[in-house]
């Protein structure tokens, strides 16, 4: 029987002859795989999920004789072979059609240092361990940048002289008219898109303003995690304009808000109420089609951007505070760091990466302070990361549009030289940050595969805690709470009364409160509501299960050292010993201190709801062995709750 091709995008053949390394040296069941991978990936190019970049991993068995090096070297060579087999047989299997170019081909060579069996005692298991792992990924997405696929619409609507409609979406007739621009310029008609064909597309028509396309550079798109709960959209919100200031930033900010979704009377409402002015240096600065990108990263309805979420009371805000509208513009300012981290992700070298991503968080607070200027407001924004400083006089390596920005931006101190711009470099290149862009733009290969949002791999993650025997414990104390207030004639069950009781965060028994305990943000700022004015307190700790204070405490400092603050900035707290609000007489998940809840304004716990949660953030608590609300039966997306062994 002729076995299946392999349904995950992780194949292995192995039993490679001792010191061998061509296919011929397989058994025949495993050289038969390399066509079925080959037919595979062929089959994939008519889908969405076209493979894109194949990983080749080569593995040898422990040699001594010969030694480590030999080791590498044969690892090494065993994946080359694979590569040039698996080009084969895709050549076959399309009948010369599907040409293996389009493919991205990374090659790793590990020597003995990962064998499959860790105690080879036969040779048939030592031939387990001469293997090649083919990794298949899509390695990348079509654009999905509305602005900058209208562009290329554009674009290729005039110079292929189609009728192709402008509709921001990479759809079919836009990847047929690709194709038929790629055969007139001579490129490899793929009907996709790669730096060659967005070279001649640039050369074609004038390139849309802030198009970040930097040589050398890449055309990075986000991929689809494999989360337990996924977020709506799964994927992190791509960016690809640089600021491109405009004069007419007004008529910018009211064209962005149509393209997004307002309709004629929303945006009436929206300027009438001041959301246009308040709005309106972030929109001078960015230009249209990065302030598009901007607020497509809010993952706002039109309803929302009118009126935008908010923790306090819209008809009883505290003094200073401007909710409606208005209030968009402190929102959007924390979108500004994590649209130049996206953009970092298509830079060439770690030094023009780190600079886009310290770009972001000084031109945030560069247009907080404008923004005060046009409404009165000094919103808060979160403090930036560790690795955040002006930029060095001469500046470090980097693209002349970026070099330019920061100029003309101001963000240099000629006090500071190279030397001391380093330490902020290596603070990021060495740290989290840069393992996390060396990984997602596919520099260091991982089996995860590129772009994805977080990679477990970069940090030590917890162990496991095993929090029943100290759950047992509050569902007594809750238990007993229960019948006390069952009771108590003035709080018959099912009565007004009898709710308000349950619904109220009520102190612990102290043989329970000393389970207890506060977790340290350890660097992250988060504030109890949103927005708020600089100034105002912040949250230092929540109050958590004790077993899991080093796990809560150490993903705050995860986040916090990857520079994601701007992802995670409000919390309504973690434990509290109350009822759930629908049904009071069952303890709150929140009741053992084993859940937190962030970014809650926007999230609400209601059906239907997907909230906007950034995926990095669910990936990351995902990651740390919590669960998400948001797949709850009554969506919760601001809940997050550990479950250990659980998940």
């Amino acid at each position: 029987m002729t076995p299946s091709p392999p349904a995950r995008r992780r194949a292995v053949v192995s039993g490679f002859m001792r010191h061998r390394a061509e296919p011929t040296s397989l058994p025949a069941s495993e050289r038969q795989k390399i066509s079925m991978i080959a037919a595979h990936i062929v089959r994939s190019a008519r889908s969405t999920r076209a493979v894109k970049l194949v990983r080749l991993v080569g593995h040898a068995d422990r040699d001594p004789g010969r030694g480590p090096a030999f080791e590498r070297r044969i690892s090494g060579q065993r994946a080359e072979y694979i590569r040039a087999a698996l080009l084969d047989a895709i050549e076959r299997a399309s009948g010369g059609k599907y040409a293996g170019a389009r493919i991205v081909w990374q090659i790793v060579a590990t020597g003995a240092s990962r064998p499959a069996i860790q105690t080879a005692r036969s040779e048939t298991d030592r031939a387990r361990n001469r293997r090649v792992e083919i990794w298949l990924d899509p390695g990348g997405a079509d654009p999905s940048s509305p602005p900058f696929v209208r562009w290329i619409q554009a674009c290729l609507a005039r110079v292929v002289q189609s009728r192709l409609a402008v509709t921001g979406r990479f759809d079919q007739p836009t990847r047929t008219t690709l194709g038929s621009f790629q055969t007139r310029r001579g490129l490899e008609p793929t009907s996709t898109l790669d730096m060659a064909t967005l070279s001649s597309l640039v050369a074609s028509c004038t390139g849309p303003p802030g198009l970040y396309c930097p040589q050398e550079g890449r055309l990075y798109s986000p991929a689809t995690a494999a989360l337990r709960c996924a977020p709506v959209p799964v994927t992190v919100t791509p960016a690809t304009f640089l600021p491109a200031p405009t004069r007419t930033a007004e008529d910018a900010a009211r064209a962005v808000l149509v393209q997004i979704g307002l309709s004629t009377p929303q945006l009436r409402t929206f300027a009438a109420r001041g959301g246009i002015a308040a709005i309106r240096p972030i929109a001078e600065e960015m230009g249209s089609a990065a302030l598009e990108e901007l607020l497509r990263r809010l993952r706002y309805t039109s309803e929302k951007i009118l009126s935008p979420p908010t923790t306090f009371d819209p008809d009883h805000p505290p003094p200073g505070i401007h909710l409606g509208p208005a209030s968009l513009a402190p929102r959007l300012l924390l979108t500004i760091p994590g649209h130049f981290r996206e953009l970092a992700r298509r830079a060439p070298t770690a030094s023009e990466a780190h600079a886009l991503e310290t770009i972001g968080w000084l031109l945030m607070a560069q247009l907080r302070d404008e923004v005060v200027r046009a409404t009165g407001s000094r919103w808060w924004v979160p403090a930036p990361p560790a690795f955040v400083t002006p930029f060095a006089n001469p500046l470090p390596p980097v693209g002349s549009d970026v070099s330019s920005l920061i100029i003309r931006r101001g963000m240099i101190d000629s006090t500071l030289d190279l030397s001391e711009y380093a330490v902020f470099f290596n603070a990021w290149n060495n740290g989290l940050p840069g393992a996390a862009w060396r990984l997602e733009t596919g520099i260091q290969p991982s089996a995860l595969g590129a772009g994805q949002p977080f990679y477990p791999q970069t940090i030590a993650l917890p162990a496991v805690v095993n929090t029943a025997a100290e759950r047992r414990q509050f569902d007594a104390a809750w238990a007993h709470r229960l019948a006390v207030t069952e009771a108590d004639p003035r709080t018959p069950r099912g009565s007004p009364a009898w709710r308000r009781a349950l619904s109220r965060d009520e102190p612990l028994p102290r043989n329970v409160a000393r389970l207890l305990s506060p977790a340290s943000m350890r660097g992250l700022e988060l504030s109890a509501n949103f927005p708020i004015l600089a100034g105002n307190r912040l949250v230092r700790s929540v109050t958590v299960l004790r077993a899991l204070e080093p796990i809560f405490t150490q993903l705050f400092q995860t986040i916090w050292a990857l520079g994601w603050n701007d992802l995670v900035y409000q919390t309504a707290g973690a434990a509290v010993f109350r009822g759930r609000r629908p049904r009071p007489q069952v303890m709150s998940n929140h009741g053992w201190g084993g859940a937190i809840d962030v970014n809650s304004h926007e999230n609400l716990q209601r059906a239907g709801s997907t909230g906007s949660m950034d995926p990095r953030i669910v990936a990351i608590f995902e990651a740390f062995s919590f669960v998400w609300g948001r797949c709850f039966p009554t969506p919760d997306p601001m809940h997050f709750e550990y479950c250990g062994t659980g998940c």
